[in-house]
């Protein structure tokens, strides 16, 4: 999300210095700042559904593998819906450019981002109901009662 807002920044202060000749202009960085904001939105989904998920299912000492295609589900999806959202929303950004408005895709941008937004906020709760149930079930069997060291070092686990 920081390359996207850099994007605008920068444009914002070539607009502002009249590097750009006409407002239009700042649209050409619409398209790079699109593509790295919905990368970097999706990319955050990664880390929250997939990592934080799959390193504390490790912690506790059970990964089943169904979880994982559990999340690899749902980041396709929603990966899915982010590849197409970015497609609409360029091909809109390009139409602005060509000035052939006849051609764009407002609607279908629209519904695309709803379902983007229902999706994401979806996987989130998933996400987080996994985390608490994997949370829930450490603390019943006593796994965060104790501090476990690497390893390496001659007591595993200290009381």
């Amino acid at each position: 999300m920081t390359s996207a807002n850099a994007l605008q920044i920068i444009s914002t202060l070539l607009v502002e210095c009249d590097v750009f000749a006409y407002f239009w202009d700042v649209y050409k960085i619409l398209i790079p700042a699109t593509i790295f904001f919905n990368l970097a939105y999706f990319l955050l989904l990664v880390v929250v559904v997939f990592n934080v998920n799959n390193l504390l299912r490790q912690h506790h000492g059970h990964n089943p593998s169904h979880f994982k295609y559990i999340y690899g589900f749902v980041l396709v999806v929603v990966g899915g819906v982010t590849a197409g959202l970015i497609g609409v929303q360029c091909w809109n950004y390009s139409i602005y450019f060509a000035d052939d408005y006849s051609r764009n895709f407002i609607y279908a941008q629209l519904r695309i981002r709803l379902a983007f937004e229902v999706l994401y906020m979806l996987a989130v709760i998933t996400a987080s109901v996994m985390a608490t149930a994997t949370i829930v079930s450490m603390r019943s069997r006593g796994a965060s009662n104790r501090v476990c060291s690497p390893s390496y070092l001659p007591s595993s686990c200290i009381h």
